[in-house]
């Protein structure tokens, strides 16, 4: 498989995550189903069960997006409060994101880090 073609299927599967994600704020967990989430993202049944065999699969792929982010935050936060921004939060800063924005982007509210 192409460099292009990985590309363009790990874009598709964040798609795929997002839409499940704006499902999930507009109802409950009912409302989670692979049908509702092909309609969100503008993919049909079958394009949403390529990437993820199962809703079972795409709920624990949402939640290990979201424990990604969610460390990040924490890693920002710590360097914040050691006073340097070496790795990954030295990233997540040089792009104009503090941990604060990080994990209010994924829906954690936190006081300051300092």
């Amino acid at each position: 498989m192409s460099q292009r073609t990985r590309t363009r299927r790990d874009d598709r599967a964040e798609v795929i995550l997002d839409a499940a994600g704006a499902v999930l704020r507009r109802g409950d967990a009912r409302a989670l189903t692979i049908d509702a989430v092909a309609a969100e993202a503008g993919l049909s049944k079958g394009g949403v069960l390529h990437h993820y065999a199962s809703k079972d699969a795409l709920i624990l792929a949402l939640v290990d997006r979201k424990l990604q982010h969610l460390r990040a935050g924490i890693a920002a936060c710590e360097a914040e409060r050691a006073g340097g921004a070496s790795g990954l939060a030295g990233s997540v800063r040089g792009r104009g994101v503090n941990s604060r924005t990080a994990l209010a982007g994924i829906g954690v509210a936190i006081g300051p880090c300092g």
